[in-house]
């Protein structure tokens, strides 16, 4: 099996090339790490997790990590990633 990763980058209104060149290779980088967990054995969740961390980790995406405030005071990561076959998330 050949497994398939789609990212989509948003770009919801009209970009200069060069930042368009910017973002195509940021959505490219993302697909090839999700993708190489998958090729590796990893799981589907594992790529995808993979893939958006790539999307979080460069500038060009207004993908940042999205935290609140845990009951200690520090940041707590909120990460959902929906399994729709088993109608759940996990947290």
């Amino acid at each position: 099996m050949n497994p398939i990763v789609v990212v989509h980058g948003g770009g919801a209104g009209p970009i200069s090339k060069d930042r368009r060149d910017r973002v195509h290779r940021g959505v490219v980088r993302a697909a090839t790490v999700g993708y190489c967990i998958l090729r590796e054995g990893g799981s589907a969740v594992d790529a995808v997790e993979g893939a958006v961390v790539a999307l979080e980790d460069d500038p060009e995406f207004n993908a940042g990590p999205s935290f609140e405030m845990g009951h200690s005071g520090l940041p707590s990561l909120i990460l959902t990633i929906l399994h729709l076959h088993e109608l759940r998330s996990t947290d």
